[in-house]
C-alpha cells in the first residue's frame, strides 16, 4: 500500500493537512463562489491563521477569543505554552 504524502502549499513541507474554502468574488456586478484548496504544514496554519485574526477589527478579535476560550478543554490543549506560541511546532 503506496503512502500518499501531501506538501505544503508555501514552505513545501511534507505531511500537509488540506483546508477547503469558498469565496465570493464580485465580477462586474454579479457575485461567482469559487472553491479553492490549499494545503498547510501545522507551522504555515498557524502563521496564516495569526494573520487572519490580526486583520479582523477589534471587537471581532474579542468575540473570536470568547468562542474559543468557552471550552478551554479543547484549545489546544495537546500544546505547550511555548508551542502555541511558536505555531504548534516546537524549535
Amino acid at each position: 500500500m503506496e503512502k500518499t504524502v501531501t506538501y505544503c502549499d508555501i514552505c513545501g513541507k511534507p505531511d500537509a493537512h488540506g483546508f477547503s474554502f469558498a469565496a465570493e468574488m464580485d465580477g462586474a456586478g454579479s457575485r461567482d463562489t469559487i472553491h479553492k484548496r490549499v494545503d498547510l504544514c501545522p507551522k504555515c496554519s498557524a502563521s496564516q491563521l495569526e494573520l487572519f485574526i490580526d486583520s479582523l477589527p477589534w471587537t471581532g478579535r474579542r468575540k473570536l477569543a470568547d468562542m474559543i476560550l468557552k471550552d478551554k478543554k479543547l484549545y489546544l490543549s495537546h500544546l505547550s505554552s511555548t508551542e502555541r506560541f511558536r505555531g504548534g511546532v516546537g524549535e
